[in-house]
């Protein structure tokens, strides 16, 4: 005989099929979340046994299904090193309830060793009881291998930029070297000449030994513009510096009949630790194109320290001319790469507008700062700020 269900009866299993539908639903949902998670993600129990993984997990170890990894271990899935060492790892995580991360390498079906970024955490009951553990590893072999033709690629460049750094410096130094010491002897023939032919050959050899000079440091300037950023400082004397500076711009001063001056304030340390490369081609800088600029007068440097503390002070260095001066709408562009007070077309002033440009860059590598004065006509006044440490001699 059929027993009819009552109403109640009926409502009440429309709900529970209501309920199992949706939560066969959201189990599929979650399913299809799971099985799509990017890297091998998977999950085993505290016998290092396999309870699930992802589609890409399975796909590396061979398998067709990703339940077909239930039940399995590390050793049924690859070989006994690698079989050990993820064990070690995942017994480490269960045994202390803290997460790791580190490197573990895998050989494929196809013979290639893959390496893995693995993090895994330890897995927990409702209890907060660990009963597995819980792996996520991503494939980093591309990375890896970028990263060590980056390094390889880096090593070759800098190897490279030391040879050109270390040529450039040696070819520097033995053209310079005869070049200042023929503007000297050319500079002594023009005053002992008593022939004007002779004056003249010797006026002509001494202008164009200058030339030559200022077109070598303008070929440093721009080969070493950006390459030489490291600062290293080591203890020297400032004093020393600026004479080599004004022995060596000497003769180019006497050919123009300028006076070139040199002002030490008598509070300046004997050494200073600073970059006494960078400050001495900043100096350079600024004094050859006050040479170039100023047709009569002088040119006066400055060393002064100030700002003492401790065993600290600031070096400030004033250099100023009484040359062309600089019209005040190109005071904001004089340090700019490649500008020029006049044009080349003009044949006014010899130059490639990247020294003052070296010398900002200099400057902000020493944490120090620059700032110009200047009125047409009258003439220029450079004052720098470096801070500096009080040194010993070496």
């Amino acid at each position: 005989m059929k027993i009819e269900k009552s109403s109640k009866e009926i409502e009440l299993q429309q709900q529970i099929d209501m309920l199992q539908e949706q939560l066969e639903a959201q189990y599929a949902y979650y399913e299809s979340i799971l099985s799509a998670l990017p890297g091998h993600v998977y999950w085993l129990d505290k016998n290092n046994v396999y309870i699930g993984c992802n589609d890409e997990k399975a796909r590396s170890a061979g398998l067709k299904s990703r339940r077909d990894i239930v039940h399995k271990t590390n050793s049924e899935l690859s070989c006994m090193y690698e079989a050990r060492e993820w064990d070690r790892n995942n017994i480490q995580v269960m045994q202390t309830g803290r997460a790791i991360a580190t490197t573990e390498y895998v050989l494929r079906l196809d013979r290639e060793i893959r390496a893995f970024h693995s993090q895994k955490v330890p897995l927990k009951n409702k209890d907060n009881e660990v009963v597995g553990v819980l792996g996520l590893s991503v494939d980093i072999t591309d990375f890896e291998k970028l990263q060590k033709e980056l390094l390889i690629a880096k090593e070759n460049a800098e190897v490279a930029s030391q040879a050109k750094s270390d040529f450039i410096d040696n070819m520097s130094h033995d053209i310079r070297t005869p070049l200042t010491a023929i503007i000297i002897m050319s500079d002594l023939l023009e005053q002992k000449a008593q022939n004007p032919d002779d004056r003249e050959c010797a006026n002509l050899i001494n202008t164009s030994s200058q030339q030559l000079l200022a077109l070598l440091n303008n070929i440093l300037d721009m080969t070493k513009d950006g390459q030489d950023k490291q600062v290293k400082p080591g203890s020297f004397s400032i004093k020393q510096l600026l004479h080599d500076i004004c022995e060596l711009e000497q003769p180019s001063a006497q050919v123009k009949n300028l006076k070139l001056i040199i002002e030490i304030d008598p509070a300046l340390p004997d050494f200073i630790v600073s970059d006494s490369v960078k400050i001495h081609r900043t100096i350079l800088n600024i004094v050859g194109n006050a040479l170039k600029f100023t047709e009569q007068g002088s040119i006066t440097i400055s060393a002064n320290a100030v700002n003492f503390s401790d065993n600290n002070c600031t070096l400030e260095l004033i250099i100023s001319d009484t040359g062309i001066g600089i019209l005040p709408e190109l005071k904001d562009k004089i340090f700019d790469r490649f500008f020029k007070v006049s044009p080349s077309a003009e044949g006014l002033f010899q130059g490639y507008g990247v020294g003052l440009n070296i010398v900002q860059q200099y400057i902000q590598q020493l944490n120090g700062h620059v700032s110009l004065d200047s009125e047409p006509g009258v003439g220029t006044t450079f004052k720098i700020n470096i801070p500096v440490k009080i040194g010993v001699s070496s």
